[in-house]
């Protein structure tokens, strides 16, 4: 049975599996640099969790050491808001799943029209979970300004109330939405399945959000 633990070294925390170092399946080590990311990504190994599923921290974080391997701070705001290539919109070669070509055009045409300035304010793990919200297959409806929306009304000083009534409102603008452009049925078990995905979603992207607004990189 796997064992996991993570230590301090050079000023980071390293990961490991049964005394070894973890990588991601791109070959990135997994580092933190608090003992309580390194303890919450320890419990997810634990507890089996997936790295490809939209509520867990681990696809969140194996993307975000992706990233940090090759790109400056500046480079991947610049690309968030500005690389709306086709072929290779969000850093596809460094999530740990893959959009549909469909939803991936969709938010190109996006993006070549709005070029958000928020991503220019952003540290390293805001910019990563934002990489991975606007990839989410289950999230590619929504106008991307509600995505946006919802970080500039995070705050570091909201409450746990604050934070649920905030994803309320999402949740019900994610429906209305869907509603009415696709006719979805939004009081079916499976529509109200969606939105429980969704939900979740939500929950994990505002925690890896909103975990480390103090960090400069």
């Amino acid at each position: 049975m796997a064992k996991y633990s993570y230590k301090l070294d050079n000023e980071v925390y390293c990961l490991y599996e049964n005394d070894k170092p973890i990588s991601t399946p791109h070959g990135n080590p997994i580092i933190a640099e608090t003992e309580s990311l390194a303890h919450k990504l320890v419990e997810a190994l634990e507890q089996g969790k997936d790295y490809m599923s939209g509520d867990s921290i681990l696809t969140y974080h194996y993307t975000y050491c992706n990233l940090i391997a090759d790109y400056s701070l500046e480079d991947l705001a610049e690309g968030l808001g500005q690389y709306a290539d086709y072929d290779h919109l969000l850093y596809d070669d460094y999530l740990m799943f893959r959009q549909d070509a469909p939803v991936k055009q969709a938010i190109a045409d996006f993006l070549g029209r709005e070029i958000p300035e928020a991503f220019k304010q952003m540290n390293f793990y805001q910019l990563s979970a934002m990489v991975v919200i606007n990839s989410m297959r289950h999230s590619w409806v929504l106008p991307y300004m509600l995505v946006i929306d919802v970080i500039e009304q995070i705050d570091e000083q909201m409450d746990e109330e604050d934070i649920t009534e905030l994803k309320e409102e999402f949740i019900d603008d994610i429906a209305e939405f869907e509603a009415n452009e696709f006719g979805d049925d939004t009081d079916s078990d499976e529509y109200q399945a969606h939105l429980d995905a969704f939900s979740k979603t939500i929950d994990m992207f505002i925690e890896y959000f909103t975990m480390h607004l103090s960090c400069v990189h």
